[in-house]
């Protein structure tokens, strides 16, 4: 006895008679093959079925699950768990760390399906995480072809969406779904979920759940004993804590037999435990025995029954369902259904033996094979709800239907659709709808002989093997069934050849074979390094071999170098691990490698990195580059702002308006290597207008005056007298000048002034007297007496002379000066 903790299961088992009896009626109809579905999904319209659910979903026809690869934090499972919890399993069937263009998820089914539409749904943490896990690029959907043995896209695959870019993935959000996918009808035993990937790199791809919907087909049933019945009434009752619920329990039950129609046979019930009845809320299974004998003629063997006791703290009248009845009948055989029914409260309990009178059934409606009728009654004591019911009217047992036989193999061929170990199958055989006992069982492998056996039998042939049965019953009416599987249980072979060598430099193919009947070699994997161990973090990491690029390694003088390969076939098979030992290479001294060390920029002007123009300038700036080996030396110029100063190829930078700009060379090899200048433009000073005449005249007048005295070099110091000759030459150059500014005039006027004041003679070391223009010298045009005053006189009064001489001097500047001054401030 099994004691539930919940009133579902009442219910469950009078929905679960009336599905066994349709199987049972549909059994009959189809000659013994009908078609049964997996549970809803909970993800899916209730209207349709999800094949691929797992066991734990309630599908009898779960699928294998075989996958490419799976990362340890990930599970196979998750795939088909009918759920989308993006954080159980970190998102579902997960392959972060595979480095490939793509992967596989494939369900192997033990009966096949037929399917239009799969839904898949996929995880990312692009926005959620770290990123390594982005969308699949796109995917692909495959079937294994029954007639050809290999797996093919199918026909006329459509998606009704595509995936996101990573811009517009939701940050709060990692599952991405559903997609839908259509496709012309298949009928198959494994579907292959091809993900190919964005980039061929160890990022993953995870699929939170993978979706098929279709029907489960080609179950066959047994009938067993023609004098068993197809199906008993289901008892339940109801009681309150501590009431004994056995007085309840009926004494007869209704069963349907082999051909119908329904009778009520007597029933002993197990006695019904204490605990059975004792806590509300729960509910407890009883079994009975139905009595074998004859009951309205017809003849039964004993059968089982079964009660469900509900316990219940108070029993609830308002009734809400009544049981769907159903049973079936010979053609021309008024059908009979039970005369109770089981009815639904409100508050989910469920009680049977309710009297119901049915309506009259017409004749016509069961007079043939194959019809399905529909009846309503009326239940004693309930006036809203109506009883109904469904009769099928079947064919008696033809004893000229044919065996069922079925093979069946231990297991089933793993997501490649090969088997890697010699798989074993055992033949069963049933009657189906025959009353006629099997007399004898036999197999065939490929073209062999018949040989009496239903196994387990192995299978050691290799590749494309039909398994054929054959059931045979004492009538001698005949089954046979095949069904074709692939096997290879052999690894490939990989055989490696040095092809060439230059100095370091050496070239091996490899070469893989897998056998005539083998499943062919998919791919060949190589690694190299300094290890004798293929699996030593000192060599390479794994790599796929083409013929195309074969194995290209450079030996080293140091050490041996080994080439580790394996090889691996459709099946799934892989080769041991073996290498090539290609031992040392020669010494050689190393080139260096060509780089740039540094680049510097200077030029004219350039002080501290920083280099001041005025508009319109230029300056020619030049890059020194500084290499290793044999790298190229050339730069390439540019300008922060052209508005500012541009610079062309040759580093010749012009300025163009007033600011700062930074010129850089950077160098065409590396582009991180560089050197810049800060530029300054100022604008350019206003010019000044060249000097009038008459702020010339002083300057003019001082060089005739100083010219008029005649003065000998020879009289005078070297130094002083060059500095005199040079003022002089400059001023006349100066008055010469029609662009010469009044600023420049009054420097020359200046410089002339002092220069010919700083004279001085050889002998005494004394500057000449500066004279006036017209005056005479001492004792000229006088008399004798007074040129001996003079005589007496000029000692005493030369200083004073000379003084006078240069206030002239001053005054005569200054007042040029402030001629200039108001010609200016007019």
């Amino acid at each position: 006895m099994t004691i539930e903790s919940t009133t579902s299961a009442v219910k469950g088992g009078v929905a679960k008679r009336f599905a066994a009896l349709f199987v049972a009626a549909a059994t009959l109809l189809a000659g013994g093959v009908f078609s049964v579905s997996a549970a809803p999904s909970a993800l899916a319209d209730d209207a349709e079925t999800n094949v691929a659910l797992n066991a734990e979903k309630g599908n009898d026809n779960a699928p294998d699950v075989q996958v490419s690869y799976v990362t340890g934090w990930n599970s196979t499972a998750a795939i088909n768990d009918d759920s989308l919890d993006g954080n159980a399993s970190y998102g579902g069937w997960g392959t972060w760390g595979n480095t490939s263009a793509s992967e596989t998820a494939t369900y192997t089914w033990n009966r096949a399906v037929t399917t239009s539409k799969s839904v898949g749904y996929y995880w990312t943490n692009v926005k959620t995480g770290d990123g390594g896990v982005p969308l699949p690029k796109d995917v692909s959907i495959e079937y294994l072809n029954a007639d050809s043995g290999q797996y093919e896209t199918v026909p006329n695959l459509k998606v009704d969406k595509t995936f996101p870019a990573d811009d517009e993935l939701d940050a709060t959000n990692p599952v991405y779904g559903p997609y839908t996918y259509t496709f012309d009808q298949v009928t198959t035993k494994s579907m292959k979920l091809v993900v190919n990937k964005k980039a061929n790199d160890n990022k993953g791809i995870t699929v939170t759940e993978w979706q098929v919907f279709g029907t489960s087909a080609a179950l066959p049933v047994d009938p067993g004993d023609p004098g068993a019945f197809l199906d008993v009434q289901q008892v339940a009752v109801r009681t309150t804590p501590g009431v004994d619920p056995t007085s309840k329990l009926p004494a007869e039950v209704w069963a349907t037999p082999q051909d119908g129609p329904s009778i009520k046979v007597p029933v002993t019930w197990e006695t019904v435990p204490a605990d059975a009845y004792a806590t509300a809320g729960t509910t407890a299974e009883v079994k009975g025995t139905t009595a074998a004998g004859t009951y309205d003629n017809i003849k039964v063997a004993a059968g089982q029954a079964t009660a469900t006791i509900g316990v219940y703290d108070q029993l609830n009248t308002e009734v809400t369902d009544a049981e769907y009845v159903s049973t079936i009948t010979a053609p021309g055989v008024k059908p009979v259904l039970q005369d109770t029914v089981a009815l639904t409260y409100a508050d989910g309990s469920v009680e049977s033996g309710h009297k119901v009178t049915w309506d009259s059934i017409p004749a016509a409606e069961y007079a043939e094979a194959e019809q399905v009728g529909f009846v309503e009654g009326s239940i004693e004591g309930v006036g809203n709800i109506k009883a109904e019911g469904t009769f099928f009217v079947v064919a008696p047992s033809d004893p000229k239907a044919q065996p069922i036989v079925a093979i069946d193999f231990d297991s089933a061929a793993p997501g490649s659709g090969w088997y890697t170990t010699a798989p074993k199958f055992t033949i069963t055989a049933q009657r189906g709808v025959s009353t006629v006992p099997i007399k004898t069982i036999e197999y065939k492998i490929g073209k062999g002989e018949w040989t009496s056996g239903k196994g387990p039998i192995s299978v050691t042939a290799q590749g494309s093997v039909t398994i054929s049965a054959r059931a045979t019953d004492e009538n001698d009416n005949s089954r046979e069934v095949s069904q074709t599987i692939k096997v290879d249980t052999n690894v490939p072979v990989v055989t490696a050849k040095q092809e060439s060598k230059n100095g370091n430099d050496v070239v091996v193919s490899l070469t893989a074979d897998d056998g005539a009947a083998g499943s062919g070699v998919t791919r060949v994997l190589y690694s190299t390094g300094p290890s004798s161990n293929p699996k030593s973090n000192e060599n390479t990491m794994w790599g796929t071999y083409t013929d195309e690029d074969k194995v290209k390694v450079q030996l080293s003088a140091d050490h041996d170098t080994y080439v580790h390969f394996y090889a691996q076939d459709a099946a799934g098979n892989e080769s041991d691990y073996a290498n090539i030992n290609l031992g040392k290479g020669e010494a050689v001294t190393p080139t260096p490698t060509p780089s740039v060390d540094s680049v510097a920029v200077s030029g004219d002007g350039v002080k501290d990195g920083k280099l001041a123009l005025v508009a319109g300038d230029t300056a020619q700036l030049s890059a020194e580059v500084k290499v290793t080996g044999d790298a190229a030396k050339t730069v390439a110029w540019k300008s922060s702002d052209a508005k500012v100063a541009t610079v062309d190829k040759d580093g010749k930078v012009t300025a163009v308006a007033e600011g700062t700009a930074t010129i850089t060379a950077t160098s065409t090899v590396d582009e991180n290597k560089s050197a810049s200048v800060e530029v300054t433009v100022t604008k350019p000073e206003a010019p000044v207008p060249p000097a009038t005449d008459e702020e010339r005249k002083p300057l003019a007048d001082k060089i005739a005056a100083v010219e008029s005295e005649k003065l000998n070099q020879n009289d005078y110091t070297a130094d002083s007298w060059k500095a005199y000759a040079d003022a002089l030459a400059a001023a006349k150059q100066v008055v010469k000048d029609p662009a010469a500014t009044a600023p420049q005039v009054t420097a020359a006027l200046n410089k002339l002034t002092a220069a010919h004041d700083g004279l001085a003679k050889k002998d005494s070391g004394e500057k000449p007297e500066p004279q006036k223009p017209g005056q005479q010298k001492p004792g000229q045009n006088q008399k004798p007496d007074q040129q001996q005053k003079n005589a007496t006189t000029t000692a005493p009064t030369g200083s004073a002379v000379a003084a006078v001489a240069a206030a002239v001097v001053v005054l005569g500047a200054a007042g040029a000066g402030l001629v200039i001054w108001r010609k200016r401030r007019a």
